[in-house]
């Protein structure tokens, strides 16, 4: 019941192994030691399907064991449709290239945390837009890179995102951490009162019909107009405030004088240009009717409205004057404020992700033979060189272009930030496949002329974040990328 659910509601494969290792992948989990972390992930994940690694075992054999024990969960994983990326320092060995080999330290979930699945004709792939648990990584950061809406990549002060995103009025100083030479800029939040006037009409009605109320009432010295309408047997009432109006704002923030967002609120929330419709007429509707109606009264009880310095109900004209501007004002409120609601498409964490945007994703597929003795790895996908490699200063995120493809691929390391050396990391004239989530290293082996297969090592893996497109012609676009089908890889 509970994997029917799981599969045909989120696309989560239902089976009690897959829902361990989604588990792994997402929570932080920590053992005492790595001989227990090993010991208890065979035992949740496999159970039987794999002796118990540690039963009669010396503490020597243990040690020297645990590689190969883990060498084989992952090959388990890998036939199971599942790819557990890594990076240059636990990738690249002669024999299973492809399998991040066993730390002695290893004791926590971090291992699974870019744990990817893409079984062949199945969808039930939302693990992969699932990113591990980590609350407020910005904490651990200063400032971080973002991508605004313009496209441009800035840094910005940790502290300021949230202000950003919320569009709270202020100048907040980001730096274009693009340039070689980064210069600051001004990241503008600007905020206008769209109703204004409406909320000044308001506020003069409720001070007239505060005035009315009060001359209703019995003065000392002078009859009082109740006692006028009880002689003209006519009904008194005091008239009720209209409580006054909420301002709505409209907020706009410019990077220089470039716009990149804007949104309507009021009270400080976020609303729809619908609601602001609503509640501007809702409070023309208001006016109108306390204001025609303190006309009616006035008429039966003969007060006078006019603007004369004498009258004391002369701001009524004002009143009238403030409602047909307000009027004026809802029929063209700005166009578009919904359109681009931040001004932050993506917050790019050193080796985190941001998942307000679906990632990008490359079809591939891998399975495991065996050659000569030894277990390796055939994948089908996306291969190609690459052009150029653009780092950007103090940040753990680099621009790719590849051989023949008009796209800008924005890639981080796997590795800690304190550990990431640019050229270990992709470097031009690297071969390059693209899996799923992935930019693979690959490391030729024999000869990378060989049109089909080709033997590699895999050296590194990176996330894919983002991807830029250029417009091109279609014109030839089948000549010009002819190569983009999917290529054969055997990796050692």
């Amino acid at each position: 019941m509970l994997k029917t659910f799981l599969e045909s509601t989120y696309k989560l494969k239902g089976d009690r192994r897959d829902v361990e290792l989604l588990i792994l992948k997402v929570v932080p989990l920590e053992s005492i030691n790595p001989r227990i972390f090993l010991d208890a992930i065979i035992e949740a994940i496999d159970g039987s399907a794999m002796p118990h690694p540690f039963s009669g075992k010396s503490t020597d054999q243990i040690n020297k064991g645990m590689s190969g024990w883990w060498d084989q969960f992952v090959q388990l994983r890998v036939r199971e449709g599942y790819f557990l990326p890594g990076w240059t320092l636990n990738l690249g060995r002669e024999s299973l290239s492809w399998s991040p080999k066993w730390s002695g330290y290893c004791r926590s979930s971090e291992v699974f945390k870019d744990l990817q699945y893409a079984k062949k004709d199945c969808d039930l792939r939302a693990i992969n837009e699932i990113p591990a648990l980590d609350l407020h990584p910005e904490t651990s950061y200063s400032e971080v890179a973002v991508e605004l809406s313009d496209r441009s990549i800035v840094n910005v002060s940790s502290k300021d995102i949230e202000q950003i995103e919320l569009l709270v009025p202020n100048i907040y100083v980001v730096k274009d951490c693009t340039e070689v030479n980064p210069k600051h800029r001004n990241l503008r939040v600007e905020e206008r009162v769209i109703n204004e006037d409406l909320c000044k009409a308001i506020k003069l009605m409720d001070n007239l019909i505060d005035r009315y109320n009060s001359d209703l009432q019995d003065k000392p010295g002078r009859p009082s107009m109740i006692a006028k309408f009880l002689n003209q047997k006519q009904p008194s009432q005091f008239m009720h405030r209209l409580g006054g109006s909420t301002p709505i704002t409209m907020n706009d923030a410019f990077i220089d004088s470039t716009f990149l967002a804007s949104c309507f609120k009021k009270g400080g929330r976020r609303i729809s240009r619908f609601e602001v419709e609503n509640a501007i007429l809702d409070d023309l509707r208001r006016l109108w009717q306390a204001k025609e109606e303190m006309k009616r009264r006035a008429g039966d009880l003969g007060l006078s409205f006019s603007s004369n310095q004498n009258s004391p109900y002369k701001q009524l004209t004002s009143v009238d004057t403030l409602f047909s501007n307000a009027f004026q004002t809802s029929q063209r409120l700005p166009d578009g404020a919904e359109r681009q609601p931040s001004p932050i498409i993506r917050i790019m964490y050193p080796g985190k992700l941001d998942v307000r945007e679906s990632l990008p994703w490359f079809d591939y597929e891998a399975w495991l033979t065996n050659d000569s003795g030894f277990t390796v790895l055939q994948v089908q996908a996306k291969r190609a060189k690459v052009d150029s490699v653009r780092w950007q200063k103090r940040q753990t995120l680099a621009q790719v272009f590849l051989h023949g493809y008009p796209t800008a691929y924005w890639v981080t390391p796997l590795c800690p930030e304190s550990e990431v050396l640019e050229e270990d990391e992709v470097m031009k004239d690297d071969l390059v496949l693209l899996l799923g989530q992935y930019m693979v290293i690959a490391t030729p082996t024999g000869d990378p002329t060989t049109p089909s297969s080709l033997s590699c090592l895999m050296d590194n893996c990176l996330r894919i974040v983002s991807i830029e497109t250029e417009v091109q012609s279609r014109r030839g676009a089948n000549r010009r990328f002819g190569q983009s089908g999917l290529a054969n890889t055997t990796f050692m």
